[in-house]
Parts: C-alpha cells; structure tokens; sequence
C-alpha cells in the first residue's frame, strides 16, 4: 500500500506544478489570394496573420520549400500584443526558375531567445512555364491573298499573357511581332504561285522570365479554277458523226481540278443551244450530228463556276456541208431521197429500155435534206418489162434488187441497173386521167409553194389542165363534128381509094 500511495504522489505532484505555469496560446493563418497555379515571374503575395493569448517579441519569419528549392526570403521583428490579431506585411515573392515544380510556402514566430512559439504553411503550389496560344483566325486562304493570324496567349492559371515575344514561321519564311495584352495580330502575305495544299504554319511564344509556348497548325491553300480546255479530237465532222471533246479544269497552278461538274453547251451560228450536259473534269463531252444536221460553224462552250472562280471557255468546230442522196427503185417505183445535209437541186434522167426501144424519163430533183421524191414510171411508159438505169449522182447512193450472192466487183459494177423489172399499168380510165393530171402537175413540184401562195393562179392551171386533157381524149370526135361527118359513117375509111371509070379507059 506504501508503495502504491507513493507513485500516486510521484505523478500527480507534477500535474500541480503544471497547474501553476502559464501556457501560451497562438493561432496563425497563411492564405494566397490567387489559385495554385504560376508561371515563371509570376509574384507570391500571401497573406498572413497571428494572434497570442499572451504578448510576445520576437521574429516573424517566411519561406519557400520547393521540391529541389529551399529560401527563407523574409524575415521582420515583430511584437504580438495578448489577445489581439496581428496581420503581418509580407513582400510578394517573383517566382524563378529554380522553383519550377511543386513548392509551399512556410511562416515561423520564432522568441528573442529562439524559441518556436508557432508556425504554418500554405497549401502545395504548381511553378510552370508553359503557356497555351488559342487561335481565333481562319485557316484556310487564297493563293495571292493574306491569311489573318489572329489568337490570345493563355498563362498556367488560365490569365492572358500581358507581354511577349511571338515568332511564325510558314514554309522557309519568319515573322516576328509582340504579344498585347495577351493578343496576337499579324497577317502573312502567301504568294500566288503557291501550289493548293496544306501546310503547317508554327508559332512560338515567349517572355522575359523564361515562359514559352508554341502551336503547329495546318494553313490550307486553295485551288483556283482558271481555266478550261477544250480538247477536240477532230474540228471539222461529217453529218452524222460523233464530235468528241475531253473538257479539264485546271487551277492557277496548271494542276487539274478532278472530281468538278462542268456544264458544257453546244451553240450553233445563231447563239441557239442544241445539246447541253453537265461533265466531270476530264471527262469527254459527244455530240452526235443529225445525218441533215446544218453546216456551218459551231461551238462548244464549257464553264465552271463556284465560290473560288468563274471560268468559262469556248472552241469553234465545223459541221462540213454534204450533198447526197438515195436513190432505190422498188416494182417501178423509184425513191429519191436526200441523205445530206444541204438542199438537193438537179435535173436526173432514169432510163428505161424495153424490146429494143429507150424511154428517158427526166425530172427535176428539188429537195431539201431528209425529204424524199418518189417516180411512178407506170405513168410514164407503156406496160411490160423493162432494164431501168439509175443515174450515178455525185454524192449518191443507189438501192434495189441486185443479187445479194453476187461478187463485190459485179455489184459495183451493176449497182445502178436493175433488169426486167415489171411495170404494170392497171388503172381504168378515170385513173389514168387522174394519174395524167398528176403526172403533169408532178413536174411542177418545185413550184407548188408559189402555185399555192396563190389561188387565183392554181385554179387557172388546173383549169387548163382539165381542157387540155379532154381535148387530149375527144379529138377526133371533134374532128368529125368539123368534117360533117356522122357518127357511125365509114365514108372516110377509103377515102385515098380512086375509082377509075371503065369507059373512060376505052
């Protein structure tokens, strides 16, 4: 029990004691008014405070503790009055290269005789010296034009740069301006001649303390469409051939603009659009003249045309003139048609020979291209069988019923004859009249479009034409009616009979 009681006296003596010695009590606080983030320059200017339950003299002291850096950079006296908060003036701290990295700052007050009476420190900081450029500007541009460089320079915290160096360089070239308030403006010159592309233009930032910053970008150059081939095979074409043309773009620098729709338009002599047809670059573009189509000169127009140009192009070409036509004979009946593309006006004679006797039948051909004239031969000759003859035009083509097993050298040779051929005449009398009448008017054919234009004219001819051929048909019943003679007499069938008297003779 003695000893029991003993070390209860041993430990509670000292707890008296304690009891009768003040004990100081402080508080002190450390803040930074910025966020955690600096770059290199940037200033430190924290804010600091302490408060005593008892007065103090002694030595207020701040540091920076960096991860490879250590500074203690401040150091004041200070009296610290009981029960009263003391805000303490601490100088900002310019922040260096050596305490890039993750740094604190720390404060002591420290007695006369050196003893802590209290201390803190501030919560972990970043130091860097990276900077962030933000562009702003377009970057695409025109070959020839200016490509605006327009962007803001971003400290670590997220503040604008307020004074720097920036240097561009595009290609082989570099540019140089000063950085504002945290902007960036210039504008670089790209030259004409500069192929379409993409091409990286880099910026470089920096300033005094050692920050720096850069950014790589692609600057597009546009194609310019400036000009148009048309590229014909032939310039001159037949009627009914094939004009082919390849139509390419080209840009400003001679390089082919692929994959662009160009509308290409063919005009004739009279600015009027015949054919039309969008084509892709390099593409060809065919025409196909009509067998009548009309000679002259054409042309082909081609054009393209968007936000970046308006190119157009125009190249003539001939439609040569051809003067032909068709000729078959079909059971005495011969087509003449014209397979050119001008007007056809010649006078043609077929032949036609029958036991040993030749009938040339002659008719003007007055035709225009596409139209066709058809010979009836059954009004022209008697019935029978007949060799006809075409004749060999210039510029013709004869059809009709040679053998088609014969050799080439024969066919050539007798492509325009055709032997008995049957002509047959079965037409009652009242149909020959009528074929009469037409046969006649046939051979004014050429003329009907006069005739027709006026009916005074037309009727008179028809007129005429009706009496000629009554007269044609009732001649010798006129005759008779002159001559007094009866209609069933037969006095004048000896009338070149002489009788001789008998007596006379004696």
């Amino acid at each position: 029990m003695a000893k029991i009681k003993a070390r209860k006296a041993q430990i509670i003596l000292p707890l008296l004691l304690l009891s009768f010695i003040p004990i100081a009590f402080a508080e002190m606080r450390l803040s930074l008014p910025e966020n955690n983030y600096y770059n290199l320059g940037d200033k430190l200017s924290p804010e600091v405070s302490i408060k005593l339950n008892e007065a103090y003299s002694g030595f207020f002291k701040m540091s920076i503790v960096c991860t490879s850096y250590n500074l203690q950079y401040y150091t004041i006296p200070l009296d610290v009055e009981s029960g009263f908060r003391a805000q303490v003036d601490v100088l900002s701290l310019p922040l260096s290269k050596p305490m890039l990295g993750e740094c604190k700052l720390k404060a002591d007050f420290d007695s006369i005789n050196g003893e802590t009476i209290d201390g803190t420190e501030s919560e972990a900081i970043i130091v860097e010296k990276a900077l962030g450029i933000n562009l702003s500007s377009s970057q695409i541009v025109k070959p020839g034009e200016e490509l605006p460089i327009s962007g803001r320079v971003i400290k670590y915290n997220g503040n604008l740069l307020e004074k720097g160096s920036a240097e561009l360089i595009f290609g082989s070239s570099q540019y140089n301006t000063e950085v504002a308030s945290g902007n960036i403006e210039y504008k670089i010159k790209i030259d004409g001649s500069r192929a379409a592309g993409k091409y990286p233009l880099q910026i470089k930032v920096n300033d005094k303390y050692g920050n720096y910053g850069d950014y790589v970008f692609d600057v597009e150059v546009l194609s310019i469409p400036t000009k148009i081939n048309n590229e014909i095979a032939n310039n001159a074409i037949l009627p009914g051939d094939k004009l082919a043309a390849r139509i390419t773009l080209f840009d400003h620098t001679g390089k082919i603009l692929a994959n662009k729709s160009i509308i290409v338009k063919i005009f004739n002599s009279n600015n009027e659009i015949i054919a039309q047809k969008d084509v892709q670059s390099t593409g060809y573009f065919e025409f196909a003249a009509d067998e009548a189509q009309e000679p002259g000169t054409y042309y082909i127009s081609s054009s393209f045309k968007d936000e970046l140009g308006d190119v157009k192009e125009q190249s003539a070409f001939i439609v040569e003139s051809v003067r032909k036509v068709q000729m078959k004979q079909e059971a005495g009946i011969v087509y003449i048609k014209n397979t050119g593309n001008v007007d056809y006006d010649e006078e043609v004679t077929v032949i036609l020979e029958n036991d040993g006797k030749k009938y040339a039948i002659n008719r003007k051909i007055s035709i225009k291209p596409k139209e066709q004239m058809i010979v009836d031969l059954s009004k022209e000759v008697p019935e029978g069988n007949y060799d006809i003859t075409l004749p060999a035009l210039e510029g013709s083509d004869t059809v009709g019923n040679a053998n088609a097993n014969a050799s080439e050298e024969s066919l050539n040779a007798t492509k325009n004859i055709f032997s008995d051929v049957p002509i047959e005449d079965n037409r009652n009398a009242l149909k020959k009249t009528a074929d009469g009448v037409s046969a006649i008017t046939g051979a004014v054919v050429g003329a009907a479009g006069y005739v027709a234009s006026r009916p005074a004219l037309a009727t008179t001819i028809l007129i005429l034409i009706i009496i000629g051929v009554v007269l044609h048909y009732s001649w010798g019943f006129i005759k008779d009616k002159a001559a007094g003679r009866k209609k069933d007499s037969t006095e004048h069938l000896f009338k070149d009979f002489k009788y001789e008297d008998e007596n006379k003779k004696m």
